[in-house]
């Protein structure tokens, strides 16, 4: 899994570098993120890349809420891309994510 972390005002900033978030790789992605979670409680997802989740994929996500929240923290997503976002709308998941258009807005949401 190919992700790249940030650090920017205490925050961990976690590029996904794949188009695909499903089986294949859903593991792979939730223990390279465990090392994260115990490190941060704030996390921002730049999702420009991401082309497909699947309910594997929508479940790591959700275990990295659920791990943040536990903390005090929370997960903000931008970038999300028209596919991923009809998938999200289709399963209420816009309800439960914080998803914004830009890095800018989703790092101004923290402060």
């Amino acid at each position: 899994m190919n992700i790249q972390l940030e650090e920017k005002q205490g925050m961990a900033v976690i590029v996904i570098n794949e188009e695909v978030l499903d089986v294949s790789n859903s593991r792979e992605f939730k223990n390279e993120l465990k090392q994260h979670l115990q490190k941060y409680n704030k996390l921002i997802f730049d999702m420009n890349k991401l082309n497909f989740v699947d309910s594997s994929g929508i479940g790591v996500l959700l275990f990295c809420l659920r791990e943040v929240n536990k903390c005090g923290g929370d997960l903000k997503m931008f970038g999300v891309g028209r596919q991923v976002m009809a998938l999200f709308e289709l399963i209420r998941m816009q309800k439960v994510f914080s998803i914004y258009e830009n890095e800018e807005q989703a790092i101004q949401s923290f402060v």
